[in-house]
């Protein structure tokens, strides 16, 4: 069994993709969300499908460079599309 050995850029990305699924996650379900979204959430939303489609994969494929392919960052980009559709509240 082989253990992970993370150096501190790794814990730093780690920490970002931490920080963009937290807010994201939090914008959406916090109770004070009512107050903090404007009325036209248009804007919002697609920031949020950005980061999740886009950013997230991207954030993914510098922590984990070995393993990097095309394929997997098309599934992560379909995986955080997928998380969005969870996250994002339907009016």
């Amino acid at each position: 069994m082989e253990a992970w050995q993370f150096d501190k850029k790794r814990y730093i990305w780690l920490s970002l993709l931490v920080l963009v699924l937290c807010s994201n996650f939090l914008i959406y379900r916090s109770p004070l969300s009512i107050m903090v979204l404007p009325e036209e959430m248009g804007w919002v939303i697609l920031g949020t499908l950005m980061d999740l489609a886009i950013v997230v994969p991207l954030l993914m494929a510098v922590i984990y460079k070995k393993n990097f392919s095309v394929k997997r960052f098309i599934i992560w980009m379909a995986g955080g599309l997928i998380l969005a559709r969870f996250i994002i509240p339907a009016k």
